[in-house]
């Protein structure tokens, strides 16, 4: 009996589910429930493609050779999903992936339009092997028939890229003095370096020392090989301190530098 009225008074002072829930937290929770199902109510409408679908694709920029109709046939599969819906990301890497685009910008225009700037790569050099050189060094593949005529060519391992259009730079402006411009630039694996000249003169410079090896070059044009040029068909300067030269018929009477010095 004991035990008995011991059970019931300890069931008698439980506290019931009524008394233990506190009615500002039922309410709490309520609305936090209701603030979540009107969340997810609201990210299902912009999410739908048919609220605010987009009208138009806005092409900004200056466009040489990325015609806007492949731009637009490229974002295609993207622009039905409506103005908070598209995927901005996915239209950039769509526009990016056309060969002459280098760099994408992809915003929405409030209410129905989607603005995209293209920024064109500049050419620099045809790439021996396929391809075309932009001023900024990258390689990239583009229509052959898309490629405009009279660039430079380079020639080399494909990682050498951005490392040949900076040297093109600096080796043109090395060469304005002369009144000679760079045609073609070519590089193997060791970066031992060979010029070709606009008037069909092949330099080389090889790998060390190849400045030094240039100023020796550009020193020695005007008076003892510029009178010549026409005769010259590779100038070598490998040398500790001068040159050889190839010539296309006879060598001429020389003095001066041709030959001199140990090969290095």
């Amino acid at each position: 009996m004991r035990h008995a009225r011991r059970r019931t008074r300890e069931r008698d002072a439980a506290p019931g589910w009524r008394e233990a829930l506190d009615p500002r937290l039922l309410g709490a929770f309520a609305g936090g429930l209701a603030l979540v199902a009107v969340a997810a109510a609201a990210l299902s409408w912009l999410q739908d493609p048919a609220t605010l679908p987009l009208e138009a694709v806005e092409l900004e920029g200056r466009l040489d050779r990325v015609e806007g109709s492949a731009v637009r046939r490229a974002v295609a599969p993207y622009v039905d999903r409506g103005f908070f819906a598209v995927d901005v990301a996915a239209v950039r890497e769509a526009v990016e992936a056309l060969p002459w685009v280098a760099e994408a910008r992809v915003r929405r225009i409030w209410p129905d339009r989607l603005g995209i700037e293209v920024t064109e790569h500049r050419p620099l050099a045809r790439w021996a092997d396929g391809g075309v050189v932009s001023r900024e060094g990258e390689l990239f593949h583009p229509e052959p028939e898309t490629v405009p005529e009279g660039l430079p060519s380079f020639q080399g391992p494909e990682a050498l890229a951005g490392d040949m259009a900076d040297r093109f730079w600096e080796l043109g402006r090395s060469l304005e003095s002369t009144g000679l411009a760079l045609q073609g630039l070519a590089a193997d694996g060791r970066r031992a370096w060979r010029l070709e000249l606009d008037n069909g003169i092949e330099v080389v410079l090889g790998r060390d020392a190849w400045r030094d090896r240039l100023q020796r070059f550009l020193a020695s044009w005007p008076e003892t090989l510029q009178p010549m040029a026409d005769r010259i068909e590779a100038v070598d300067l490998r040398y500790t301190n001068g040159f050889s030269v190839r010539w296309k018929g006879e060598p001429p009477s020389l003095s001066g530098y041709a030959g001199r010095g140990e090969r290095a």
